[in-house]
């Protein structure tokens, strides 16, 4: 899976564009604000083999990829700018 594919997959489990209104990145994991936490697929995100673990914290929705975190960060944010 490319980070692109990766990141719109992240992004429909989350509730898609209309729940995520941001999403910001720290040393290893995307930090998600939401609109509904109650829309998220928390266990589909965990089930993603390339998803060390997802977590809700300081009300924030956030999600650990390791490696890939760089380059699924610019995909989504593409995506979200897409959206609009």
């Amino acid at each position: 899976m490319t980070d692109n594919e990766l990141a719109a997959e992240i992004l429909r489990l989350a509730g898609g564009t209309s729940n995520v209104s941001d999403v910001e990145l720290c040393f290893t994991r995307l930090r998600l604000e939401l609109g509904d936490l109650a829309a998220v697929d928390v266990e589909g995100i965990e089930a993603l083999p390339e998803v060390v673990m997802a977590v809700t914290q300081y009300g924030q929705f956030q999600v650990a990829l390791g490696t890939r975190l760089r380059g699924v960060h610019k995909a989504m944010r593409a995506l979200l700018t897409e959206a609009g």
